[in-house]
Formats: structure tokens, C-alpha cells, sequence
């Protein structure tokens, strides 16, 4: 969503990654947000995800920065899951 939005505003390359990675280190979502019992974040948390990743791509937009080695960096998210992610 961060990615869309980044390009919806017209980010350059530069802000368009420090938008998805301040969009990974702060709406990480965990897969207990879909399991029993259900809970009404569930209904809820996709649109959380959108809002958070528009309001990420803006700050990147106004020149904040975000740790651009959040999946594939030293503790990144790539560490705590021991696979590196793939792009099919």
C-alpha cells in the first residue's frame, strides 16, 4: 500500500523506500489478527494498514526517513524470520 501511495503522490525513488520502509517498521501485521477468536480489529486493520501507509508516504514526501534496511538489513525482518523475502 505504501508503494501505491508513494507513486499515487509522485514520490521519487528515494522517498518512495523510505515511505515502504517506514510502512514495514510501523504497520507490521500479525496473521492473529485473522485467527479465533475474532476480534472487531479484524474488520478494521486493512484499512488501519491503507490510512498508515498514505500518512507514511507523506511524512517521506516532507523528507523523513526510514531505516531502509527493514526487510533485508541487520535485525531486519529478514533476521527474525531466518528466510530472506522473495519477489515471484
Amino acid at each position: 500500500m505504501a508503494a501505491g501511495a508513494a507513486r499515487l503522490l509522485g514520490l521519487d525513488m528515494q522517498q518512495a523506500a523510505h515511505a515502504i520502509a517506514l510502512a514495514g517498521v510501523g504497520c507490521l501485521s500479525l496473521a492473529v489478527v485473522q485467527a479465533e477468536p475474532v476480534s472487531q480489529w479484524k474488520g478494521l486493520s486493512s484499512g488501519e494498514t491503507g490510512m498508515r501507509a498514505l500518512h507514511n508516504a507523506l511524512l517521506a514526501r516532507a523528507g523523513i526517513t526510514g531505516p531502509l534496511g527493514v526487510f533485508e538489513g541487520p535485525l531486519g525482518l529478514s533476521d527474525l524470520v531466518h528466510r530472506k523475502p522473495g519477489i515471484p
